[in-house]
């Protein structure tokens, strides 16, 4: 549409995100079209309780449509759904994944996991491989992963004009991230840490995947010493931190931060220590890898294959 066309002209030029531009625009006109129906008609004319209806229930058909028929975008893109054969595939590179509350010592585990094990560990390093896919700037990105703007703003974006052809920043960061993940993964044994690995590569054969929490309290103590602020600070560092993490999950998930169900193993640093942590997430992956064979059932029971049309079995049948 013209009117998003001169938007995303605005954005590009002045570096501002398309939808906060497109919700000022959006009011601007409203308002500018009630003040001149007042001076003119007297009333309100042509503006009313249709013109706020039509910005939410168009903004909600949208994200249905998003969601239910994402595939027509795959079709479109040439991508594969992922087929029983794939995700039952036993050489794939190991790779585990670790969810984290800030202030768990996820970092330091999961880098003392890789070293033992000698392979290779990705959590900053991500960001600059980011930047490449994104085409943004490292600080950019470092400034918007594994976040989302909080506000009225960018609530009624989300609903309004979440498909538009200019997708979000932390849209297009978390496109570029997942494509990294993927490429990291199909190329090397590693550890992940953040990002949402284990929804990212869900399916994949051979991984890991690991949610690590721990006491509020205890949280709040390693990060005032990491970064040498008060626990007062720290503990309102840990809430807002926590917060950009639940809605950044469910924005791109759906679901809910830390469910139990996306993970192999979900323990609590804070209980065990981080080294006793360490020594925890080793021996359940010993007894992951010492199950490999049976994985391929395990994951035809998650992943089940579309049943044939006339091939439904008869007790399913309503």
């Amino acid at each position: 549409m013209p009117a998003e066309g001169a938007i995303s002209v605005i954005s590009n030029k002045i570096k501002k995100p398309f939808g906060t531009l497109k919700i000022a625009w959006d009011f601007c006109e409203i308002i500018i079209g009630v003040v001149l129906s007042l001076i003119f008609f007297g009333g309100l004319v042509g503006v009313r309780e249709g013109t706020i209806i039509a910005a939410f229930l168009v903004g909600l058909v949208v994200q249905f449509c998003n969601k239910h028929f994402a595939f027509v975008n795959r079709l479109l893109n040439g991508e594969e759904e992922p087929t029983l054969e794939s995700v039952a595939a036993q050489d794939a590179p190991l790779v585990i994944t670790i969810e984290r509350e800030f202030g768990t010592g996820g970092h330091e585990i999961g880098e003392a996991i890789a070293k033992k094990l000698g392979i290779a560990f990705y959590d900053q390093s991500i960001i600059a491989k980011t930047a490449d896919a994104a085409g943004m700037g490292v600080e950019e990105i470092q400034k918007q992963e594994e976040k989302l703007p909080l506000g009225l703003i960018y609530s009624l974006y989300n609903q309004s004009y979440a498909a538009s052809h200019n997708i979000s920043k932390q849209d297009a960061i978390f496109a570029a991230q997942s494509k990294v993940l993927r490429e990291l993964a199909s190329k090397e044994s590693c550890v992940i840490v953040g990002r949402l690995g284990a929804y990212v590569l869900k399916g994949r054969p051979n991984t890991f995947n690991v949610f690590i929490s721990a006491d509020s309290n205890f949280r709040a103590e390693q990060i005032s010493q990491k970064f040498h602020v008060s626990r007062r600070k720290a503990k309102e560092l840990v809430r807002r931190e926590d917060t950009a993490r639940a809605s950044y999950c469910h924005h791109f998930t759906n679901a809910p931060w830390g469910l139990a169900t996306h993970y192999n193993l979900a323990l609590d640093s804070s209980i065990y220590g981080l080294d006793s942590s360490v020594d925890l997430i080793m021996n359940a992956l010993e007894i992951h890898q010492a199950n490999k064979p049976r994985l391929k059932e395990m994951y035809a029971e998650r992943y089940p294959e579309p049943a044939e049309p006339g091939n439904v079995p008869h007790e399913t049948v309503q």
